[in-house]
């Protein structure tokens, strides 16, 4: 392919385009179809169906992939034959238009969809690339969700989806800008799939390696447990560790300019899991004097124990292994530091193969199932602190646990990295190509 920047633009009603290019409102590209949900008392519409219904929450599934292949629930030919549901085919795209709104997709197969989403049917396909439309409204989202209205949830309205008025380059060129955008998902695709194998090692590799060990013959049985190698220890939270609950701010007490102590909240979790430090920057007052026990050191292991949500991040771990030599960082009430009891510095070597137990599943449920409060979560330190945890008690098995563990999650971090930067690419070669900054020659 050969790119090239064009050199003669036409002012319209949504900027400069290509003076080829047109512009039409999406009604004149497509027919706009609402989705409905098939009466959910009837089991006839329901049980034992095969045609996929597709939701906002199908959608948000999709990682960025613009092709759509199942729903999680699905209807019978009875709630198609009975009910208003609209049947879309493949080639149309689906939107969704509430509860988030701008998910988007390109079907691959016929479905039908609920209230939260829209179909749009295309006009024309001889002048029409539903993949370069898809992926327009996709670099629209922040749009789509600025003509959103509602006060509980925001839906963007029929009538004001169908009066978007959007860029229409030919359709040759549809085509080609859609096939650049389509091989960067694919290349985005094959590194998800290797994260998601990886994890699933990750998975197993803890599984077997913090309640098995490595080269045990013999095992105990322990309650709340289960089977465990029998030169293991066994303790509860509170037996090891102490728990220093994190600085209470004021709003007084934070910054509006950087200055040299940072403080860590709940806010530098990520939605996804892990944790940033980059994240919401928060900075206490110069004046303001810090109890130095707030104090985030190198291997120092904290927990979460408040969370605005449904109590997703509650317990969930951190392990500092490294520190920035031009702040003092200081963890807020929203942070718990698990510090080692002294009668303990001789039976856990490395804190690191705690702070992979309590990233354990069965130990993640019993974290979140300690969560209490109204509005704001909190951790229950006191039901916290009776989670039974075991752990080797010879210092080589300890390390060589935690070294394999880390190994995985580097190559983890590799994949990571690399589509966190093929994002990146993609969001800029479609801010060139979807508004005519960069061409192709057809």
């Amino acid at each position: 392919m050969i790119f090239y920047k064009p050199t003669k633009y036409k002012q319209t009603s949504i900027g400069q385009v290509p003076e080829e290019w047109g512009v039409k409102e999406v009604k004149d590209i497509f027919i706009v179809k609402n989705g409905i949900t098939p009466s959910t008392k009837v089991n006839d519409y329901w049980e034992n169906g095969n045609i996929d219904w597709i939701t906002p929450e199908d959608l948000s599934k999709v990682n960025g992939q613009k092709r759509f292949f199942e729903s999680r629930r699905k209807i019978t030919e009875a709630a198609l034959k009975e009910t208003r549901v609209n049947l879309l085919n493949p080639g149309d795209i689906i939107l969704s238009t509430r509860a988030p709104v701008g998910y988007v997709v390109v079907l691959t197969k016929k479905v039908t969809f609920n209230q939260g989403c829209r179909g749009l049917v295309v006009k024309q396909k001889e002048k029409v690339d539903p993949f370069f439309f898809a992926y327009l409204l996709d670099f629209y989202n922040k749009r789509l969700q600025d003509l959103s209205g509602g006060s509980t949830f925001k839906e963007l309205s029929k009538s004001v989806l169908e009066s978007i008025k959007l860029q229409v380059p030919s359709f040759p060129e549809q085509q080609k800008i859609s096939e650049v955008l389509s091989k960067i998902d694919e290349a985005i695709e094959t590194v998800n799939e290797g994260i998601e194998k990886w994890q699933k090692i990750k998975k197993a590799a803890m599984r077997q390696l913090l309640t098995r060990g490595i080269g045990h013959k013999k095992f105990k049985y322990v309650e709340g447990i289960g089977e465990i190698p029998e030169e293991w220890g066994v303790s509860e939270l509170w037996n090891v560790f102490k728990f220093i609950r994190g600085f209470s701010y004021r709003s007084r007490d934070i910054s509006n300019s950087i200055t040299r102590q940072r403080l860590i909240t709940i806010n530098n979790f990520e939605k996804e899991g892990g944790f940033n430090f980059d994240k919401g920057e928060m900075y206490i007052n110069a004046n303001v004097e810090v109890d130095q026990k707030f104090k985030i050191q190198l291997y120092d292991l904290l927990v979460a124990n408040t969370d605005m949500g449904r109590g997703a991040i509650i317990g969930a771990p951190i392990y500092i292994e490294e520190v920035s030599n031009n702040f003092d960082l200081f963890f807020s009430m929203d942070l718990t530091k698990l510090v080692l009891k002294t009668e303990y510095q001789k039976k856990i070597y490395n804190k690191k193969f705690i702070y992979y137990l309590l990233t354990l599943p069965q130990i993640r449920l019993l974290s979140k199932s300690f969560a209490q409060g109204t509005n704001v979560l909190h951790l229950n330190h006191d039901l916290f602190g009776k989670v039974k945890i075991s752990f080797p008690l010879d210092k080589e098995e300890q390390d060589s646990i935690v070294s394999i563990l880390q190994k995985i999650d580097e190559i983890i971090q590799i994949k990571q990295q690399k589509r966190k930067h093929l994002e990146r690419v993609k969001k800029e070669i479609m801010r060139l190509l979807l508004t005519g900054k960069v061409r192709i020659k057809i």
